[in-house]
């Protein structure tokens, strides 16, 4: 850095980005470490080491919380809306559910 005052406006920017860089939080971190993991990745790529590779990805993963296990879809909970196809404006603005729904026929 050519001055001091360019030091001061890194860490300034740093603050900005990061939160308190003094503070030893959670989250910065966290954001250190998957920076270095990826570059970790990058250099095993271009090494064709797909070992290492994977685990870095891993390890990203992991940091960011990305392995949450989520629950099963409850496909009950679900509502697929029905399409209505009328000229008739009254029949196109009724707030029926699924159930009450009544199937159209071009006749």
């Amino acid at each position: 850095m050519d001055s001091q005052r360019e030091a001061y406006r890194v860490c300034n920017n740093s603050e900005i980005l990061f939160g308190d860089v003094a503070a030893n939080n959670k989250e910065g971190l966290r954001v250190i470490l998957t920076e270095y993991f990826l570059k970790l990745y990058q250099a095993a790529k271009i090494e064709d080491n797909l070992k290492e590779a994977n685990r870095a990805l891993e390890n990203v993963a992991r940091l960011n919380s990305l392995y949450k296990e989520e629950g099963t879809i409850d496909w009950d909970k679900i509502f697929i809306p029905v399409p209505v196809y009328s000229s008739n404006p009254k029949i196109l603005h009724q707030n029926k559910s699924i159930a009450e729904a009544e199937i159209i026929t071009a006749e």
